[in-house]
């Protein structure tokens, strides 16, 4: 044997190995020495070799026609890095391609040698997969560290609850083999092995905010999520050990890796995406400088929520996990998953391996795909996630034709569809898939759900006799909107300054409806509008009536919506009257505002609120907010008695919501006689002028809340 044999079977693992046990090992290892620049392996080429990395360096890439190029994936260095793992993993296709960045040292096998000398003797599977383990644990890391460094930057990626989380007052927690049966991770264990593991399992229930683990502190057994939903983080913040499950140490060390490349199988708890999850406060995951990028939403059904193997035994926690909602966890210890592995040597070799699928499917799901100036973020990660497990999808896959479902809006329903019916009906490794697409979809699911409430708003309106009261319209249909705002991540600052009982003019900063909720009747829906509307009525019991434009005889589709709402109507430039005459275009103006003031009067007479958007058009973030017309300040002059001004700041509503947050931020109301008093002025449009500017500054701080997405 050469002296780089001998190292390996020196090696910490064999500790308590028979020197004769390690034979085969011994026979069938080969060394093999390449020089700088060499091939190890190709992408999609069979994985037919194990190697070990004994000195040297070697670099990572993956990348094709499809990804622009060769993109790096990360440097292995350290002793026993292995490389070609793929083979242990169905399909048994290299992930990435290797090349020598120095002259190299490795010990090679043929993955048909090993399979037979682990099948012959589980517990020399079980310590080799050790080493196999821990150097794949490191190339997740240092993905992870990549993933960070790309979006160390960016906002907290915080998310509110679904509506039935939101309401949850106890989360069901299925007793332990239940909970095991229903796990991907475990389901394919029999039911002796799951009776023993589940013997020492130990219960624990987390409230909404609770943080169970910490990124990279070491546990003691594997941490299971059993009811509610959860989410994962990566941390700037590294844990050395210590708090909850603190036990075994091991592994650490240099992250860096082969890259995402080598994704095959599942993991992290057969992640998929479920809705809208809860911000735990305002500076959710910004404690002592650390910043945290969400990683993956964890559904009850998921199976292993934390936990990944080091060298010495135990495992460590590749993320930050918080219940989202009220949870319910199972911890198993790791002696109790040792001792089986003792006594059941191929439940060992077995386990190693579903460890092994689920870094895989950590470091598909970490990955960071390259940004496209003309596609959406998770069409982009979604394609590169297809594309690097192109060797493990069938050609006839559904799953290749959601990124074309995910680029427009009616057929984004059929791509989730699509997905879920591969992971209820696929292969395996489809299953497997689709899983992390699902995740990666998580606030396009939430869109989706929101689009679909607003065509059932549409029809609750247009769908009903024409002797159906505006009033109960308008509240039919806040209702509905309040269930559309639901899906998405909302905030709502300043409720206590609306003043006690209704009857007053609320006034916002209009923003643009982006084309992507543009209805099928090309009507687009004034969502900041229909926001404070659900606000209001939420307060007061009862919807406000709006100010809102003329609709040019060619949006029909605008025009049956708000002419069933009994709203007051006035003509723009934007309703079709700019080919009028000059003298006919004043008389309508005129008819228009006298009819404008009288309605307006009438309504805030009744004890119903007024809502105005004084810009008098819609405008982008960067115009917002714009020049203020009269009009609603007029109307609270003219009424007696007078009529408090509600200014209303908002934010998030000209850019997808899958992007942001949608914010309203009330502001301390005021009557406008008082007001121009303290001022000093008599003259409205000087007073306008100052007030729209000190309005700004409130725009401004809902435009900061709404980044923090």
């Amino acid at each position: 044997m050469t002296s780089a044999i001998d190292a390996f079977l020196d090696h910490p693992v064999w500790c308590d190995t028979h020197r004769s046990r390690l034979i085969p090992l011994g026979e069938t290892a080969q060394v093999r020495r390449h020089g700088r620049g060499e091939i190890l392996f190709k992408r999609f080429h069979p994985a037919d070799q194990l190697l070990l990395l004994r000195e040297g360096s070697v670099a990572h890439e993956t990348g094709g026609d499809s990804e622009g190029g060769s993109w790096p994936m990360g440097n292995v260095a350290w002793p026993w890095a292995a490389l070609g793992w793929s083979g242990f993993l169905p399909q048994r296709r290299n992930g990435t391609t290797a090349r020598t960045l120095t002259p190299v040292e490795l010990v090679s096998w043929e993955h048909d040698n090993l399979a037979r000398s682990f099948y012959s003797d589980p517990l020399l599977a079980v310590s080799f997969f050790r080493i196999v383990l821990d150097s794949v644990r490191r190339q997740f890391e240092w993905i992870r560290g990549e993933r960070l460094a790309a979006q160390s930057r960016g906002p907290v990626h915080d998310r509110p609850p679904a509506v039935a989380e939101r309401h949850a007052r106890q989360a069901f927690a299925p007793g332990i083999i239940t909970a095991l049966r229903r796990s991907a991770f475990f389901a394919q264990f029999d039911d002796a092995a799951l009776q023993r593991l589940a013997a020492n399992a130990e219960l624990t229930r987390c409230d909404p905010g609770t943080e169970l683990v910490a990124q990279g502190e070491f546990l003691d057994g594997l941490w299971v999520l059993a009811g509610g939903s959860a989410d994962s983080f990566f941390s700037t913040r590294e844990v050395d050990g210590g708090g909850l499950g603190a036990g075994h140490g091991g592994g650490g060390g240099e992250s860096r890796g082969e890259g995402a490349g080598e994704s095959r199988g599942e993991g992290a708890g057969e992640s998929r995406a479920e809705g809208a999850g809860e911000s735990q406060g305002e500076n959710a995951g910004e404690s002592q400088g650390e910043r945290l990028v969400r990683f993956l939403s964890l559904p009850a059904r998921g199976g292993v929520a934390a936990g990944v193997p080091t060298v010495n035994g135990g495992f460590r926690a590749e993320a930050t996990v918080r219940a989202v909602s009220p949870c319910w966890f199972y911890r198993i210890p790791t002696e109790s998953i040792e001792s089986l592995i003792k006594e059941d040597p191929e439940f060992g070799r077995s386990f190693a391996q579903r460890q092994l699928t689920r870094l895989s499917h950590l470091i598909a799901a970490a990955r960071v795909p390259k940004p496209s100036a003309d596609e959406e973020p998770e069409i982009v990660a979604l394609k590169s996630v297809l594309h690097q497990n192109q060797a493990r999808i069938p050609v006839t896959s559904e799953l290749h034709k959601v990124p074309h479902l995910l680029a427009h809006r009616l057929t984004t329903r059929s791509a989730l569809a699509s997905l879920g019916n591969v992971r209820g009906t696929g292969s395996y490794a489809e299953r497997a898939v689709a899983r992390v697409c699902s995740d990666m979809l998580a606030g396009v699911q939430a869109e989706v759900g929101f689009y679909e409430e607003v065509l059932n708003a549409y029809a609750a309106v247009t769908d009903v006799p024409e002797d159906s009261s505006p009033a109960e319209l308008r509240g039919r249909c806040d209702r509905i909107m309040n269930m559309a705002f639901s899906h998405l991540r909302t905030e709502i600052r300043g409720r206590e300054h609306l003043p006690e009982s209704p009857g007053h003019i609320a006034i916002i900063n209009h923003l643009c409806c982006p084309a992507y909720y543009q209805l099928p009747n090309d009507y687009h829906f004034s969502f900041d509008t229909a926001f404070v509307s659900v606000l209001l009525r939420t307060a007061y019991g009862e919807s406000p009536v709006r100010v809102v434009r003329q609709s040019p005889g060619v949006e029909y589709g605008h025009n049956l919506f708000y002419s069933r709402l009994g709203h007051i109507t006035v003509p723009t430039l934007e309703s079709g009257i700019e080919t009028t005459s000059p003298d006919e275009l004043e008389r309508l103006r005129r008819e228009a505002a006298e009819e404008f003031f009288r309605q307006g009067r009438a309504a805030i007479r009744r004890g119903e609120n007024v809502l105005i958007c004084p810009e008098g058009q819609c405008q982008k973030s960067v115009n917002s907010p714009a020049r203020f017309y009269s009009g609603a300040f007029r109307l609270a002059l003219k009424t007696e008695p007078e009529p408090y001004i509600v200014p209303i700041a908002i934010a998030g509503f000209d850019r997808r919501f899958k992007d942001v947050r949608l914010v309203a931020l009330v502001q301390p109301p005021f009557l406008l006689s008082e007001a121009m008093a303290r001022q000093g002025t008599d003259d409205l449009r000087e007073f306008l002028d100052d007030y729209r500017a000190r309005f700004a500054s409130a725009v401004k701080d809902a435009q900061r809340l709404s980044r923090r997405a």
